[in-house]
Formats: C-alpha cells, structure tokens, sequence
C-alpha cells in the first residue's frame, strides 16, 4: 500500500481490526495477483478479504486482476469487501461495498462507488456497527 493508503490502513484500520480478531495486512502483488490489502478473521472464525482503497479525486481504481480475485472468492461464498477513504473538499467519508456480482459493473467513477455501498460513514467509521456488519 502506498500514500495515502497507507495511513488509512494504519491511522483509521490497524488498531481497530486488531481488537476484534486476528488480522493480516498482505501485499503481495508478485505472488497473489489481485488478493486483497487485509485478512480478517473475527473471534469466533469468520474471516474477510478487504481491499482498500484511498480516494482524493473522482475515481476509485480497481486492477482487473483485483476485479478477478474478488469475483472468484465471492462466487465461492468467500466473504470480500472494499473499504474506502474519500477525502474531499467537503470532508472524510468512508465506504464499504460487500463484494458480489455487482463489483464487475463499478465503474472507476466515485459517484458509482457511492451509490454502490452498502454503508458508509461520515467523518469516522463506527467500529460497533462495522463489526456487526462484519459478523453478519
């Protein structure tokens, strides 16, 4: 991960993902094409992959490979997500979309991520409902 990125992962994520469970930040782009940023699994075993994403303009990138990788886990009842970060003049907004069969049709423009997600925060990320959501 890099920039902006980054410090989402380690300013608004880390510390919060550690205290529910047992959490692996990959990136391993040379070995694992297109596998997500973070491996999560919650106490009692329920496990997510969760890429992130950092967004400071109107586009939010996802690689083709990315794409892949997350159709193909989701379609095996893997849980995946996207979580991201927007930064605008108006402020933090944050956004969570559950991957499906919709995540092939996002496109990279911001206002489809919005209206794709299944939540979002603004401001701060409420960590009680992001844990239920997670576990449910």
């Amino acid at each position: 991960m890099s920039g902006g990125e980054a410090k989402f992962w380690r300013n608004d994520l880390k510390f919060a993902f550690e205290s529910m469970g047992d959490v692996d930040r990959i990136e391993s782009h040379d070995t694992a094409l297109g596998r997500p940023d973070v491996n999560l699994c919650l106490q009692g075993g329920v496990e997510w992959n969760i890429e992130l994403k950092y967004c400071d303009s109107n586009k939010i990138k996802l690689r083709p490979s990315q794409k892949m990788w997350l159709r193909k886990r989701a379609r095996v009842g893997g849980k995946v997500a996207v979580f991201t970060k927007v930064v605008t003049n108006r402020g933090v907004t944050f956004y969570l979309l559950h991957v499906g069969p919709a995540v092939a049709r996002v496109s990279d423009e911001l206002v489809d991520w919005v209206n794709t997600a299944d939540v979002c925060w603004d401001d701060k990320i409420n960590f009680g409902e992001l844990e239920e959501i997670l576990r449910g």
